[in-house]
């Protein structure tokens, strides 16, 4: 989502929390019969707004070469560094006469190391620096 569509976010979900008189926390294991109207239609809002992203990374663990990582932690936290590399380069050389800061907000990573997100910030930072060393990155991962 753009920066400038920030808040029609919150305008979204408040807009179908009134419709369906929804007051509970959003979460997927609250849906039950009764809520699986306003979680599909939160869903079809979700993809029907233009100004919307979805990026998932799904890796099939047979496919991950083990021998090239320390672990399976390690393994995860480079494709998903590669998945965000990717997309914060497209987005700049999408534009490249506009100033742009990048902000990246992630769910917590699943990992047996506690610091396994501050070094993915940190490699991620890196990496977008040295290739558009202009750019502003905020926020934290």
């Amino acid at each position: 989502m753009s920066w400038q569509r920030r808040g029609d976010f919150p305008h979204l979900i408040r807009t179908l929390r009134e419709r369906y008189r929804y007051r509970d926390e959003i979460k997927w294991q609250h849906v039950r019969r009764s809520t699986l109207p306003f979680y599909k239609d939160l869903v079809s809002a979700f993809f029907r707004a233009p100004w919307l992203g979805f990026h998932a990374l799904v890796v099939r663990r047979p496919v991950v070469r083990r021998e090239l990582h320390a672990s399976c932690d390690e393994a995860r936290q480079k494709h998903f560094g590669m998945l965000l590399r990717a997309k914060i380069v497209k987005c700049l050389r999408a534009h490249p006469d506009r100033k742009q800061t990048v902000r990246v907000y992630v769910d917590p990573l699943h990992s047996s190391y506690s610091k396994a997100v501050e070094v993915l910030e940190k490699i991620m930072r890196a990496v977008v620096q040295r290739t558009f060393p202009d750019v502003t990155i905020e926020g934290a991962l």
